[in-house]
């Protein structure tokens, strides 16, 4: 049967989607575009409920087609009750094996509490970048996260299988290889390893090349703290640190049974930035989370104020099903919708600030693709967006002319630099 995966989410869920191709292939499929396909499995994603609307409302598109519809990835244990209503087979995230199963039966339920080991094909890849999955799950419990339940306890890869993978990327000639996971933080905490040793292993790979490392709750920052800062000063690692605070808030923290607190935030920070040159921090807040007063909520913002991330990604909250904060009293919409508006605000304007440094700077980036307008796309040493006018390719050098909040603009100094 001709099928056509499509994904959505994370970078963890192009991984999975990777990893159904290959299961699909294998029992005689046919991987083909969307509009030659006769079914389609949604790799989806149920992160928040405008996403969760979306999945929904694209798989009943699909079947208004008269295509074949299997709903994978996180939403079947996110809200199973939504998802069963669409009579299409269901697959959660420990039972890809059963794809061509679920396609086949055209209903069912195919759900496993056992992690499935997908070690053998650990990898999304497109262009000059890929992507490994090194675990799935976390050893956190947020109050707020739909996601633990449909990703489980922490399931490490082990770092042999790991390298088998990233040394067939090099061979390949990828230059930028992403590793993700829901936290890179804890990665090897079940099997006696780390991701600062991961990274030593796998940066004596010979190459010219970047690594970026996913995100990262702070307290497993935090407790390694000088071995992740050497980490961040090799060569062949991205300068980028994403670290999810969530609330300036140490009361809300404790609400949201969130992972660290203000003060361990506030010295890797500040401990990075000391030890690690142009490193670019991003973190994540969530706005309105139940119990959240005004004093709270300042207390974020002179939290960015005081830590100027480089990149801050804002959400309003959104309770998800069977999590703790579903039954917790909720703030109005239009103090979200406020202070959400507020903190994107400054958010910006600090990001901006940050990114001003580097206009009439020059460094080497690495050319990544091209935008919808044709422009050439880059990232800097430490991540940042970098946007050329000019045509080019590989590694090259340039001059920051100027910037914005969420790019810098360049021009070539020249090609092909060794």
């Amino acid at each position: 049967m001709k099928v056509f995966v499509d994904t959505y989410g994370c970078a963890f869920n192009k991984f999975d989607s990777a990893v159904i191709e290959s299961v699909l292939k294998e029992a005689g499929h046919e991987i083909t575009s969307l509009k030659k396909a006769e079914a389609v499995v949604i790799n989806s994603c149920a992160v928040k409920l405008t996403t969760e609307n979306r999945m929904i409302s694209i798989a009943e598109k699909y079947l208004s087609q008269g295509k074949k519809v299997v709903m994978a990835g996180c939403l079947p244990r996110v809200n199973f009750k939504r998802a069963v209503s669409l009579n299409v087979p269901l697959v959660d995230t420990n039972s890809i094996n059963d794809v061509p199963k679920a396609i086949e039966a055209g209903y069912g339920v195919f759900f496993s509490d056992e992690k499935q080991d997908k070690a053998n094909v650990l990898f999304f890849q497109s262009g000059i970048t890929g992507v490994i999955g090194v675990s799935e799950g976390c050893l956190g419990n947020c109050y707020f996260c739909g996601t633990k339940n449909a990703r489980g306890v922490l399931k490490s890869y082990k770092p042999k299988k790991i390298m088998l993978v990233f040394e067939k990327m090099i061979r390949e000639g990828k230059k930028e290889v992403f590793l993700t996971s829901q936290d890179n933080g804890c990665y090897g905490r079940d099997i006696g390893f780390s991701m600062p040793e991961l990274i030593g292993e796998l940066t004596r790979v010979e190459g010219d090349y970047l690594i970026r490392i996913g995100m990262a709750n702070p307290p497993f920052v935090f407790e390694d703290l000088d071995a992740w800062i050497e980490m961040l000063n090799n060569e062949k690692a991205y300068k980028f640190l994403h670290i999810p605070i969530q609330s300036g808030s140490d009361r809300i923290l404790k609400l949201m049974n969130g992972q660290g607190n203000v003060q361990q935030f506030e010295e890797i920070v500040r401990e990075v930035r000391k030890e690690v040159k142009d490193v670019s921090i991003a973190t994540d807040i969530i706005v309105g989370f139940p119990g959240e007063t005004e004093e709270d909520f300042k207390q974020t913002l002179s939290l960015i104020k005081k830590t100027k991330p480089d990149i801050t990604n804002v959400s309003m909250f959104y309770p998800r099903p069977n999590t703790k904060a579903v039954v917790m009293k909720k703030v109005s919409s239009e103090v979200m919708k406020r202070r959400s508006a507020e903190i994107s605000s400054l958010a910006r304007r600090v990001s901006r600030e940050n990114n001003e440094k580097y206009v009439g700077k020059s460094m080497r980036v690495l050319i990544t693709g091209k935008s919808k307008d044709g422009k050439t796309l880059a990232r800097a040493p430490n991540y940042k967006q970098v946007i050329i006018d000019e045509k080019a390719d590989g590694f090259v050098m340039v001059e920051i002319t100027s910037c914005g909040s969420s790019s810098l603009k360049a021009q070539l100094i020249n090609t092909g630099f060794d």
